[in-house]
């Protein structure tokens, strides 16, 4: 379940392979509009599938401006929260030097609704506490914190699935 790209050195190519749920994400968020744009701020490398849930730390910017920092992890990840704990510190930590919202977020692939988690006090200036939203909710609120608005076009491409009774691990 991993898709091949190839990867430039100064020594020759690397054959890789990144987790298909992360690569979905990546294409599912540029759906989203050209207004969010993000850069991968890990740029995890694997020989192999990841076995378990590492995910994307995403900055998301606009006019070359950064406006959040954002790990997007499976949901299958969640049972694995206490783990991330000490590396939330260190997301939180950069975040607040740069005065951004820090977030992680666990989604589904069938509906990419997402458990978002505020990390630092600006990310609860959206977000008081962690919960559920879906696909377009979650949209909706990254183009709010560049003070923008998506299109009538994006909106409908959005999911408003909202899981109900779903407990976070």
């Amino acid at each position: 379940m991993s898709k091949y790209e190839t990867h430039y050195y100064r020594d020759g190519d690397l054959d890789i392979r990144m987790s298909e749920w992360d690569c979905d994400l990546s294409q599912r968020h540029r759906e989203w509009g050209p207004e969010l744009f993000c850069n991968d701020l890990d740029c995890i490398l694997a020989q192999k599938s990841l076995c378990e849930c590492q995910g994307m730390v995403m900055i998301e910017s606009y006019n070359h401006r950064a406006y959040g920092l954002i790990e997007y992890k499976h949901e299958a990840g969640m049972e694995y929260m206490e783990r991330y704990r000490f590396q939330w510190r260190v997301f939180a930590g950069m975040a607040d030097q740069c005065e951004i919202p820090a977030f992680c977020c666990f989604y589904r692939r069938k509906d990419y609704a997402m458990f978002v988690i505020p990390l630092n006090e600006h990310a609860k200036e959206w977000v008081e506490e962690p919960k559920w939203m879906s696909e377009r909710y979650w949209v909706q609120h990254l183009y709010a914190f560049r003070d923008l608005e998506p299109s009538p076009e994006t909106l409908a491409l959005l999911n408003t699935t909202r899981p109900k009774n779903i407990k976070a691990a």
